[in-house]
């Protein structure tokens, strides 16, 4: 009877230990990756960086200048060249303008009036006499329209989404803010929990190797998450610009596959020199 119960205390302590490592693996992926979306996909200096590579200058290339051919053809009627026309520095301050206002620390939005605005006077000084010759053509058009030349560009450039998606980036940050904090006083109270029933040695093994499962789940699920555009086309999400989005987050999903090999290669060393030989 006694060896029984023995038995059945180890077996026990063996599925706790299971589960704190379970948990843990659950708690600091998460974290991190909600910290890591913070500190780059929601912060508009990192995402103007990634902008100004070769990839993403493609995308915002093909982002903006759609936008300015609806402008085309909300001011003119249709859009006679089947060309850009916008350079890329001309689309790279307008994107530079939405990714301001889309992303950051603000608080929720409900008027893209001056945003508009801002638009209407960066095409004013961006388009000029060397700018393609439709593109000077819009832009007298949109100049005919007077005042309601902003309500044109809010049409033009989806600019109810872009407040949308800025209302969601704040709503976004909130909810991390909040679900870190109580994610990591879950943590700390697992560890306390797990002071008083194992030796430190065998707490930094087991944390150590949940450490090295969270890296492995971030290399395998970002490597999926970065090969999503290869494989379908993604531009023709038009929901909120959502296609745009997922490609230019694709090199950002492959930086944090790197950052997920360097968590589990740190964290190897200390499980393996702390494992029961």
């Amino acid at each position: 009877m006694a060896e029984t119960t023995r038995s059945e205390i180890r077996r026990l302590d063996a599925e706790q230990n299971r589960s704190y490592k379970r948990s843990f693996i659950a708690t600091i992926f998460v974290v991190v990756s909600l910290i890591l979306f913070s500190f780059t996909l929601m912060n508009p200096s990192f995402m103007k960086g990634i902008t100004r590579t070769s990839n993403g200058q493609a995308v915002i290339d093909a982002q903006i200048n759609a936008k300015f051919d609806r402008l085309a053809v909300l001011v003119n009627g249709q859009k006679n060249s089947s060309s850009n026309l916008l350079t890329a520095d001309q689309t790279q301050v307008l994107s530079d303008e939405l990714i301001d206002y889309t992303l950051g620390i603000h608080w929720f939005k409900t008027d893209n009036a001056n945003l508009a605005n801002k638009i209407y006077s960066t095409l004013n000084k961006e388009i000029n006499s060397n700018s393609a010759t439709e593109a000077q053509n819009v832009l007298k058009s949109l100049k005919k329209q007077g005042d309601s030349s902003v309500y044109t560009i809010i049409s033009a450039f989806e600019l109810a989404d872009v407040t949308q998606q800025a209302n969601l980036v704040t709503m976004f940050l909130i909810i991390n803010t909040v679900l870190v904090i109580v994610l990591i006083l879950s943590l700390i109270s697992t560890l306390m929990e797990m002071r008083e029933k194992l030796r430190l040695k065998a707490i930094i093994h087991e944390i150590t190797g949940a450490g090295m499962w969270t890296g492995a789940l971030m290399i395998v699920i970002y490597v999926i998450l970065a090969m999503i555009p290869l494989i379908f086309n993604v531009e023709s999400i038009s929901i909120l610009d959502f296609g745009y989005w997922l490609e230019l987050a694709s090199s950002v999903f492959l930086e944090y596959v790197m950052f997920g090999a360097i968590i589990f290669v740190i964290n190897t060393i200390p499980w393996q020199l702390t494992s029961t030989k």
